[in-house]
């Protein structure tokens, strides 16, 4: 199960305990005969009905386009949702005006209902602060078994997780979380290096580790930081030395390739994202060079093989 389809689940199965309290209620409210418990029941139906409304809102919205697209299980659980809090919203009313006499309770001031404050919390949680969480959760454990699968077991640990800022394109204008940058650090290197995942999916777009590694085992200048540009918040990179010494060592080695078009970004640019594409992603040949399952980190001779196979 997905991140996207855990959202979901967790929304419809809290929804089942907020009907159980409905439940609840309107049940006291049958055997007590006092208003009260009417309103708590009365003001829980409405919160449930306007967060429905807005976690499909949330959850639909598509950063990229600016719109809100159709998921077929969110409809079906929101759908869901909805109509069952109409059933029990109609029975409550039928119950209500079915009453003939209320307890002296009744006339006592309604304070602010218990219920009704922890439910509007819980559902500001679901909806706007767990996604987040669970995306981050299931990132790490992603990006830490990526890490072990490609380059071998170098004791990772993550340092600071930041957001990545775009503007938004679209009918909805703005700045929009387009990813997340993961400082790692590992005892293959002195500094920490960046992994960059995307925030509408799992896949790791860019991944600094073999640059970061090279140049600090060459003592190569490079740079790696981020950049702030008026909203917008961006991975900054110069491996402009490594490059050069890569290029280099490659003309040495053999004279069949053009060396200029040895681009850096090929060992740590991981696909290409493209919303015209119908699938959403759309890989990059380059994801090949070195394989997700190499299982340790290349020689810089591996490399350079690796790097003059796929130019030939």
């Amino acid at each position: 199960m997905d991140v996207v389809e855990s959202n979901y689940y967790l929304l419809f199965f809290t929804y089942i305990i907020e009907a159980i309290i409905q439940i609840f209620l309107l049940n006291r409210f049958i055997k007590k005969h006092v208003e009260k418990y009417w309103y708590e029941f009365l003001g829980i139906t409405i919160i449930i009905f306007l967060s429905d409304i807005l976690a499909y809102l949330t959850f639909a919205y598509n950063s990229a386009t600016g719109l809100i697209s159709f998921h077929g299980k969110l409809v079906f659980i929101c759908v869901s949702i909805l109509c069952c809090n109409l059933i029990l919203w109609i029975s409550g009313l039928i119950i209500k005006n079915k009453m003939k006499r209320l307890n002296d309770e009744n006339d006592k001031k309604i304070k602010r209902v218990p219920f009704s404050l922890i439910i509007l919390i819980c559902n500001f949680i679901i909806i706007f602060i767990a996604p987040t969480l669970l995306k981050l959760n299931n990132d790490k454990m992603s990006i830490m078994s990526y890490l072990e699968q490609k380059y071998g077991d170098g004791i990772y640990k993550v340092v600071k997780i930041r957001k990545q800022y775009s503007k938004a394109d679209g009918f909805f204008t703005g700045y929009d979380v387009s990813g997340y940058n993961y400082e790692i650090k590992s005892d293959y290197m002195e500094n920490t290096f960046i992994i960059h995942i995307s925030n509408e999916s799992s896949y790791i777009s860019s991944d600094y580790f073999l640059p970061v590694y090279y140049s600090e085992k060459y003592n190569l200048e490079y740079e790696l930081y981020y950049e702030y540009d008026d909203r917008t918040k961006e991975t900054h990179y110069n491996f402009d030395k490594l490059e050069e010494y890569i290029r280099n060592n490659i003309k040495v080695k053999t004279k069949e390739i053009e060396t200029e078009n040895v681009e850096i970004e090929d060992i740590f640019a991981n696909y290409i994202h493209s919303w015209n594409n119908m699938d959403g992603v759309q890989y990059n040949p380059n994801y090949f060079i070195i394989s997700e399952n190499y299982g340790r980190i290349p020689s810089m001779d591996e490399l350079m093989d690796l790097l003059i196979d796929y130019y030939k």
